[in-house]
């Protein structure tokens, strides 16, 4: 993988020589290369970010959770409008919820769909895990 050094995860400001790397250039002062395309580069929180969004894959508009082709043994994560989060076996979410409307697949295995989950199982959580 390839990026900008200040990109990086291991970037790190420095008080006497502005930044400084913590992974192939341990130590060295990179202050003046923070621009440059870097082979050694590791991805960084907000470089992951920025790169999942645009491998977000929109559904077509009223596309159904039993409409989508997914291995039923596979672990799925359906995310909710609020950003709750069921984890449950694709066949499973298949059965039980049928009819939610899916809009975007944006990571390999979570979904957002376009319902708001019951906060009650929550139990002012973010994520519920069905075995």
């Amino acid at each position: 993988m390839v990026g900008k050094c200040k990109d990086c995860e291991f970037c790190f400001p420095h008080e006497e020589y502005g930044f400084v790397c913590a992974d192939a250039h341990y130590g060295e002062n990179i202050s003046d290369s923070l621009e440059e395309v870097k082979d050694c580069y590791s991805e960084g929180l907000d470089a992951f970010i920025e790169r999942s969004k645009k491998e977000e894959i929109p559904f077509i508009p009223g596309t159904k959770l039993s409409q989508i082709k997914i291995d039923g043994r596979k672990q799925i994560e359906l995310r909710d409008q609020e950003g709750k989060g069921i984890r449950i076996k694709a066949s499973n979410a298949k059965k039980m919820m049928p009819g939610i409307e899916v809009e975007r697949l944006m990571f390999d295995d979570t979904y957002l769909v376009k319902v708001i989950f019951d906060p009650k199982p929550f139990n002012g959580g973010k994520c519920l895990i069905v075995k």
